[in-house]
């Protein structure tokens, strides 16, 4: 009776070993059926055997790291508030395209103009915050996962393809546009800087953004966002100040004069670009605290309204000061020699520098992507998050992305004609082309509750047909 009992509490204390459900099916059978010394010997021996290959079917279970894809763990919630992730997207969309939108004041008018740049910025916000509420819907975590969810492998690739180039064309012009402008700048103290003065400052400029672009979380990069951020509200206080003092000189129309400008047709363009964030948005939307549509639309607002009112301001008091005159970008009409111009280009050069990180995480986590969804062994991985690949993978993309952008802006001190139509096609296309093609896939009406199936589908048509007619503006501007 004694040996029964103690057999009995040996095979209670098996049960503590994480074993297959199998196993404590047939434990608690035969403690519950009268043992016999065969069935207890038995039962021990599968335990033990069972016990000593459980470790290495867990290990088996592993896949090496160079050969097979990252294991995706439950989602993380963000550590940015609703403040910071406003930071960080005003950071992104308030980049070089500001210092021409005074010539596009020119061509459209300055009252149509300003209505138009306040009715782009709410245009994408109100398509920033349908992408995010339709990815909630479907499960996916980044603008490519829901593009596969809703228009297939193809969806995905041109999702991130165009997430790609776009934000490669953006930090290129980044690169180069601090080359001119720290040029500038030195001109304003020496007359003939040495030759090899702007290859000098572009690679200054590629080495203090290294840092930042090595970064696995998007949430560090609010501190730079906000001297970003901060360095365009000083520079547009320097380009009203200028105003002030140099007195008006363009028009206070609606329209155009016929003499100015070329036409709302043609700065359209400027207009539609000018608030472009869908290639950054879910990489922002994934770092906010306790992240839903609805805070999310609180960033959005945020980032958009700000950055409205600096294009407003900016572009308003850039034009009215030089009119007619007013060239593709603003502050190379100001003297080499004005105190203030000087301050303004600085500002405006830091800008440059800090924008370069954001572009290079989309660039990162669209060339992730791209290659999971090029590769049969890793093609059912998810990896839509950067932090969540071995450091190895993200040192070398990190490194390669960051030399290759460097090395071209050193290489030339001009994007050209390709570049520029590449970076409009696709901004076209993740701006406004695809979000249309999802809001009216019947797999997202299917999701919604509330589809509203005539209404979403009208203003899908109007997406596609404006993001296609961008498409046409920028072929005819390059001829």
């Amino acid at each position: 009776m004694g040996s029964l009992c103690t057999l009995e509490a040996e095979l209670v204390l098996v049960c503590y070993i994480p074993l297959d459900k199998a196993f404590f099916t047939k434990a608690s059978g035969a403690i519950n059926k009268p043992p016999t010394r065969e069935n207890i010997m038995a039962d021990e021996d599968e335990e033990q055997a069972t016990a000593l290959v459980a470790p290495l079917l867990e290990d088996a279970t592993e896949a090496p790291l160079n050969e097979a894809p990252e294991q995706t763990p439950e989602e993380e919630d963000g550590r940015s508030t609703i403040l910071g992730v406003g930071i960080n997207l005003a950071n992104a969309i308030v980049g070089s395209g500001i210092v021409g939108l005074p010539a596009a004041l020119k061509d459209a008018g300055l009252g149509l103009g300003c209505l138009l740049l306040v009715g782009m910025a709410l245009t994408v916000h109100v398509v920033v915050v349908a992408l995010v509420r339709d990815a909630e819907l479907l499960k996916a975590s980044c603008y490519g996962s829901l593009a596969k969810a809703a228009l297939g492998s193809v969806g995905e690739v041109l999702v991130c393809g165009g997430q790609f180039v776009f934000d490669v064309g953006a930090a290129l012009t980044y690169l180069i546009i601090f080359g001119d402008t720290a040029v500038s700048s030195v001109e304003f103290f020496v007359n003939k800087p040495c030759n090899h003065l702007r290859l000098i400052c572009v690679a200054g400029a590629g080495l203090a953004a290294l840092p930042p672009c090595l970064l696995r979380d998007v949430s560090g990069l609010e501190g730079i966002s906000l001297l970003s951020v901060a360095a365009v509200f000083a520079a547009t206080g320097v380009v009203i100040s200028e105003l002030c003092t140099r007195g008006q000189k363009g028009s206070v129309t609606i329209t155009a004069p016929s003499d100015e400008g070329r036409g709302v047709v043609a700065a359209l363009g400027l207009f539609a670009f000018a608030f472009v964030c869908q290639d950054s948005c879910f990489l922002y939307y994934r770092s906010l605290k306790q992240r839903t549509p609805s805070r999310f639309s609180k960033s959005t607002g945020l980032a958009l309204g700000s950055s409205a009112l600096l294009c407003v301001l900016f572009s308003a008091a850039g034009y009215l000061t030089y009119g007619a005159q007013t060239s593709s970008n603003i502050l190379n009409d100001y003297p080499i020699h004005d105190v203030r111009a000087l301050i303004a280009r600085l500002l405006y050069a830091i800008t440059m520098v800090f924008g370069i990180p954001s572009s290079v995480f989309v660039c990162r986590q669209a060339g992730h992507a791209l290659h999971r969804a090029a590769s049969s062994r890793y093609r059912d991985a998810s990896v839509e998050d950067v932090r969540l690949v071995s450091s190895r993978t993200h040192g070398t993309w990190s490194l390669g992305l960051w030399a290759s952008l460097v090395g071209v802006a050193l290489s030339t001190d001009s994007l050209g004609a390709v570049m520029a139509l590449t970076g409009a096609v696709a901004g076209s296309l993740i701006g406004f082309i695809l979000p249309g093609l999802i809001f009216s896939s019947p797999v997202v009406l299917e999701a919604r509750e509330k589809p509203r199936v005539v209404w979403r589908r009208c203003a899908s048509f109007v997406l596609v047909g404006f993001g296609l007619a961008l498409v046409g503006l920028s072929f005819a501007a390059v001829s």
